[in-house]
């Protein structure tokens, strides 16, 4: 019996993470990521080290594209038409400077 509250309380705490733009946003850049390292893993399954290899290359240079502020404003689009109910981003509570830090004027 108590493992069963267990497990439903986990699930419920699993599915209040689901709802958070940070998973949503992890969510699709490994998708994304994934996508193109399973066309190599196909490749190199279907074929020899040398097309592979000129695979990797391709997504090599794919990924490094993406890496732009141009890639990243397509992605960024993309997850916000996507939202599947989840709510826009919340920004960390700002947090006073440790007095160590701080200077005195």
């Amino acid at each position: 019996m108590q493992i069963k509250i267990v497990s439903c309380l986990q699930l419920l705490a699993r599915q209040g993470l689901m709802k958070k733009f940070s998973f949503m946003f992890g969510v699709n850049l490994g998708e994304m990521i994934l996508w193109h390292s399973d066309n190599i893993s196909k490749t190199l399954l279907q074929s020899n080290t040398a097309e592979g290899q000129n695979v990797a290359g391709l997504v090599v240079r794919t990924l490094e594209k993406l890496r732009s502020s141009e890639a990243f404003d397509l992605f960024w689009q993309k997850g916000s038409s996507e939202t599947h109910g989840v709510g826009e981003p919340d920004l960390p509570r700002p947090h006073k400077m440790p007095k160590s830090l701080r200077t005195s004027y």
